[in-house]
């Protein structure tokens, strides 16, 4: 004997001919009806079933739904599980009937619940080719992306699964422009959205000038000879320039040059000029080379800061 008798759903057109639900939300079985021990929870999941079933009933697909899921929270039954995932499809919301559909056929008996089987599997499978699927590229890869205000976890690649219809994508992260996307996929499309964040604060940018074509490395990585400019994470840095190893931490909005007049075999008078420009917080310059004989900190009118020091002889 069949476990669940189905009472009828306006089924979206399309799916109906795929799946041919036999008409919808299912009765407790008999042999489950309240009895004299049953708890305040199976009591109120049943009171939340018995509502939800009504209001299937009268097409109220939205409302049952509702009143299904919250009988479920209480008591996952496999008659609750079903009801609320006809109701879901009958909305055409693939997305959440797939996962109710899923958890009916893990925790169903199959010689149980008979045609009802039948009929889940062939709706999730008209469901799984309904579902339209977002791939999103974005940077910087770190940023936040919500989808209708859910998460989507991930780094540069990112995918979800969505509904048929309108849906918008967030993106943000810390130093830039947050972006708004709206989608709009078709049953079982496959769309590609490219977002890329635009910063709000400009980069930090070194410059380097040193004489003699002295091989120039940051972070260890060869960025040129003699003269090199560049844009910056921001954060600490190494700068190599010949023999001279230096470590300065940058922040968003500065530019920080170093000019060399000299080179190998400079006096012992030429200046090595830091110049750090643009930002109001305090940079932070760890000399490693050679030990600091006299600084001189002097404010320009642009709010430069010059630092002063005997310069090192370079190794070209």
């Amino acid at each position: 004997m069949r476990a669940l008798i189905l009472l009828s759903l306006a089924l979206p057109a399309a799916a109906a001919a795929q799946a041919e639900p036999r008409d919808a939300p299912a009765e407790e079985p008999r042999d489950t009806e309240p009895g004299p021990a049953e708890d305040d929870a199976e009591a109120e999941a049943r009171a939340l079933f018995a509502r939800g079933r009504d209001l299937a009933h009268d097409r109220r697909f939205n409302e049952a739904a509702a009143l299904f899921t919250r009988s479920v929270a209480l008591v996952d039954r496999p008659s609750s599980r079903f009801n609320l995932a006809l109701c879901h499809y009958a909305l055409e919301r693939y997305v959440e009937a797939i996962a109710h559909l899923e958890r009916y056929l893990a925790i169903a008996d199959r010689a149980q619940e008979g045609l009802s089987w039948d009929d889940a599997l062939r709706m999730i499978t008209h469901a799984r080719r309904s579902v339209a699927a977002l791939a999103l590229e974005v940077t910087p890869a770190d940023a936040r992306v919500t989808v209708d205000g859910a998460p989507v976890d991930g780094g540069a690649h990112r995918a979800v699964s969505l509904n048929p219809g309108a849906h918008v994508v967030r993106v943000d992260a810390p130093g830039h422009a947050p972006s708004l996307v709206t989608v709009r996929p078709g049953a079982g499309e496959r769309l590609l959205r490219v977002v890329h964040l635009e910063p709000t604060q400009r980069r930090p940018r070194l410059t380097v000038r040193a004489r003699d074509a002295a091989p120039i490395r940051v972070d260890g990585e060869a960025v040129g000879h003699g003269e090199a400019s560049l844009e910056l994470a921001p954060g600490p840095h190494v700068l190599t320039v010949g023999a001279l190893r230096r470590e300065v931490v940058l922040e968003d909005g500065q530019h920080a040059w170093l000019e060399l007049p000299g080179g190998a075999g400079a006096d012992a008078d030429a200046i090595l000029g830091w110049s750090l420009a643009g930002g109001a917080a305090a940079v932070v310059i760890a000399v490693i080379v050679t030990a600091l004989v006299a600084t001189d900190l002097a404010a320009t009118p642009e709010d430069t800061i010059v630092i002063r020091e005997p310069a090192p002889t370079l190794v070209p």
